[in-house]
């Protein structure tokens, strides 16, 4: 049973009936606890494949380029208007891509010849993990004004 609703059915089949001893119906209900996790890794994998799919179609419904970072700042999801904002590589823009090596990356094109970009990016950084301790109501407030709100 899953959340208390039955899952599936466990059979045995043999020619004819005999009784289980006590460590074979121990290991039956090993087997039928092992079935019922693998059954809900399952339902649980295509969940989560479905939401998603769900979040990365909002995401490239926004009209504004998009990228959603992990928590270690690595890049799990973006837009096309993100993609195309920055002319990415294909190489550069993809799941596990630090945001530090984009920004850089940005940089290194946008602002040729300037020697403090690793700085810049550094700082940058440091900014980003200083709001972390933040809610994320003031998070997303202090990221669509720039300054913190009450």
């Amino acid at each position: 049973m899953v959340d208390g609703v039955s899952v599936g059915t466990l059979c045995l089949v043999d020619y004819q009936p005999r009784p289980f001893s006590d460590l074979e119906a121990e290991q039956l209900a090993k087997l039928a606890a092992t079935l019922v996790d693998v059954i809900t890794l399952r339902v649980d994998h295509l969940m989560l494949a479905n939401e998603t799919l769900l979040m990365r179609t909002a995401i490239e419904g926004v009209e504004q380029g998009l990228a959603v970072f992990d928590p270690d700042l690595r890049l799990v999801h973006w837009n096309s208007m993100f993609y195309g904002m920055f002319c990415f590589a294909d190489c550069v823009v993809q799941n596990g891509a630090g945001a530090a090596q984009l920004l850089q990356k940005t940089l290194d094109r946008t602002s040729p010849g300037q020697a403090d970009t690793a700085e810049r990016v550094t700082a940058f950084l440091a900014s980003v993990h200083s709001k972390r301790s933040l809610d994320p109501v003031a998070r997303l407030s202090l990221t669509l004004s720039g300054t913190p709100t009450a």
